[in-house]
């Protein structure tokens, strides 16, 4: 029976995760749509300093929230309608804007604190404030604080981060600004959620936390070239930054099969990231082939992009991984 449930479960996330890797999939084209009228007036902004790659991130970052929104609504029994997802979409616009503010523009966090409340004269600030003042509409008065408190968190995690291009950071201090990043950008979602307790948010937070983690595991060639320093370079082994992702997705999913919530709505929230875990163990175990076994940050830094793109929905992926995937359960490698 778990094995049934479970294929049915797979096909319902593989759908989902390819649309929403499709620029012409359906989270693409809900997200203009439910978005059309920002995105529209967001390019009228611009006067030349925002550059197009920047409205592509918006868009990407719209997307991957309004997937997770639908993940997190379906679990707490939720339904997201237009007006919900519209809300998703403008939080994504944020986080990534966030995101562009401090690492391309070199903004300090006051600065970006500021622009919530008023949009200043840069065009990337205007949009900034925009997409804000049009979350709240969207969420409604209730849950304004909530939506302040998360952004201004998220902004100084985000500014933290910056400090992981200095060689001299920490292990203690990447794994805070990194994870607290993550953290801050999954709490974000939550807030959006009818069921609000602190349990909820604190499982989030663990979540966001364990999706970071993964993040920084699987961009390792990107960014040894590019000098970004993250929990990894502080491993000795590939299998040392695997255990690192085990230990945190058993935290966090202990932490989310304690909440209060039906059963089966858990059960596929945490197999649909238990898959993801499974592909990055995957995409780790192809790079240590690439490296010769060994976790050697030069030959990452010089390796081809291309080698370590890994195609999720390829024969050699499903065969390798379908086992490990469908054999997830109440209890699995807990």
């Amino acid at each position: 029976m778990k094995y049934i449930t479970n294929i049915f479960y797979l096909l319902r996330f593989t759908l989902m995760a390819f649309q929403a890797n499709r620029e012409n999939g359906r989270y693409h084209r809900k997200v203009r749509k439910r978005a059309e009228a920002l995105l529209r007036r967001s390019r009228e902004l611009n006067d030349g300093s925002i550059p197009e790659k920047a409205y592509l991130k918006i868009q990407w970052y719209m997307v991957s929230t309004l997937f997770m929104g639908k993940l997190a609504a379906h679990l707490a029994g939720a339904r997201l309608g237009p007006g919900g997802e519209a809300a998703y979409c403008r939080l994504g616009a944020l986080i990534g804007l966030s995101d562009i503010l401090v690492d391309d523009y070199r903004l300090p966090g006051a600065q970006v604190e500021a622009l919530l409340h008023q949009a200043g004269e840069t065009a990337i600030g205007q949009v900034f404030h925009l997409y804000y003042q049009a979350l709240l509409q969207a969420a409604g008065a209730g849950r304004a604080e909530a939506l302040e408190k998360g952004m201004l968190q998220l902004i100084r995690f985000q500014h933290d981060s910056l400090r992981q291009f200095d060689a001299g950071i920490s292990r203690a201090e990447t794994e805070a600004a990194t994870l607290g990043k993550g953290g801050a950008s999954l709490q974000l979602c939550a807030a959006l959620l009818p069921v609000r307790h602190d349990s909820l948010q604190q499982a989030f937070y663990e979540l966001g936390g364990f999706i970071q983690a993964m993040n920084d595991a699987q961009d390792m060639h990107k960014d040894a070239r590019d000098g970004v320093i993250t929990f990894v370079r502080f491993c000795s082994s590939f299998q040392e930054v695997q255990a690192y992702l085990e230990a945190r997705r058993r935290a966090c999913f202990r932490r989310f099969r304690a909440l209060p919530l039906r059963r089966r709505r858990k059960s596929y929230f945490l197999f649909c990231f238990n898959a993801m875990h499974v592909l990055i163990n995957y995409k780790l175990n192809h790079y240590t082939r690439l490296c010769g076994g060994e976790l050697d940050f030069a030959k990452l830094a010089a390796g081809n992009s291309r080698d370590f793109r890994i195609n999720p929905f390829s024969i050699r992926f499903v065969r390798a991984c379908l086992g490990r995937i469908l054999a997830f359960g109440p209890h699995a490698r807990e």
